[in-house]
């Protein structure tokens, strides 16, 4: 094979250039966004706790439907059966909250807000 290929050169006349190059720059110090960031990762973290407020739910319910409470260690089958009915009604509660939590979460603009230490949007 012989030389490069050539292409041919064409001309190209622009009528109008758009910039969009404006800047804006964030003076923090390293602690200050530790510590921001610190705090977006542990409640980013909280994040996924409804599911295992949902995975107890499920085979808390799942017990209630399917078994027959009995006397056992000392504690009457009725005793059992409450308890069992209390940690439902906690499991549901602990759900409620984990997914308020999850439509509540922060976004990054919000983090940003934070970093650069202006009112938070709402």
């Amino acid at each position: 094979m012989s030389g490069g290929l050539k292409y041919p050169q064409r001309r190209l006349d622009v009528d109008k250039v758009h910039r969009n190059t404006s800047q804006e720059i964030v003076e923090i110090t390293v602690d200050k966004l530790r510590l921001i960031l610190s705090a977006h990762i542990k409640k980013s973290e909280k994040l996924n706790e409804w599911q295992a407020a949902l995975g107890v739910l499920i085979s808390l319910i799942a017990t209630l439907c399917t078994t027959t409470f009995r006397d056992t260690f000392g504690v009457r089958a009725d005793v059992w059966k409450a308890l069992f009915i209390v940690a439902c009604v906690l499991s549901t509660v602990w759900l409620i909250k984990g997914v308020i939590r999850l439509f509540r979460q922060e976004g990054i603009e919000q983090l940003l807000c934070k970093i650069k230490n202006e009112q938070t949007l709402p």
